[in-house]
């Protein structure tokens, strides 16, 4: 997870088009700004990939997380928002 400083949302984004390891980029709402799935091949170049978008400009700080296992993944086949029925 990312914050951000204001009014730098675009320029971080634009960096982080160009960080290796970066798959996937969320805005979010709350304490954080963005959420940035990245891969790795092992735990030293995931280290140093997550200190480089500490580093980056525009970027506040960092929270990371390591997803463990998929509990739940529904493939709706849609890319926005799924409507949902009751």
């Amino acid at each position: 997870m990312i914050a951000a400083s204001p009014h730098t949302y675009a320029a971080v984004e634009n960096q982080l088009r160009q960080q290796r390891g970066v798959l996937e980029l969320y805005a979010v709402s709350g304490k954080m700004d963005m959420i940035a799935l990245i891969a790795a091949p092992n735990m030293e170049m995931l280290n140093t990939i997550i200190d480089s978008i500490g580093a980056l400009d525009g970027v506040q700080r960092t929270q990371s997380s390591i997803i463990l296992s998929t509990r739940i993944r529904q493939n709706t086949g849609h890319t926005e928002h799924p409507s949902f029925t009751p």
